[in-house]
């Protein structure tokens, strides 16, 4: 990890990772996690509460790896995950107006899989469950 360039997020999939395949079968990932901040706003109507950054990010699978056997296979909307991140330019050539791009895209290095998000069948079995110990 370059010291001098990476960062880290943790916090819920707004949606359920996007895909994208490449000519040469490698896949690229996207996608968009909600992270709260770690101060309470103190004017307006969210007063008190913490306000969510949303950020994107993007990984690249090789064509070596399976994509079903990656760990993004297994990322849904909702999901509490951790990512590491570098920071990468993507700068290019536009090809229809000739013009240079420049942009900033963070790169997924690694993902740390937190919390899947609770169904609502998850939620009856633990009811179920603490009934069941009240009981006993």
């Amino acid at each position: 990890m370059n010291i001098r360039n990476h960062g880290i997020v943790e916090g819920r999939l707004t949606r359920d990772i996007e895909v994208f395949k490449n000519k040469d079968n490698s896949h690229k990932v996207f996608v968009t996690v909600a992270v709260e901040n770690n101060y309470k706003d103190t004017k307006g109507e969210n007063k008190g509460k913490r306000g969510v950054q949303y950020i994107q990010l993007q990984a690249f699978v090789p064509e070596k790896i399976q994509l079903e056997k990656s760990v993004y296979n297994y990322l849904h909307k909702g999901d509490l995950v951790g990512f590491a991140y570098e920071m990468r330019s993507n700068n290019y050539k536009d090809q229809k107006t000739g013009q240079d791009v420049y942009s900033q895209i963070c790169f997924i290095t690694d993902v740390d899989l937190r919390q899947p998000k609770r169904t609502e069948q998850q939620d009856e079995n633990s009811e179920l469950v603490e009934d069941e110990i009240e009981e006993i």
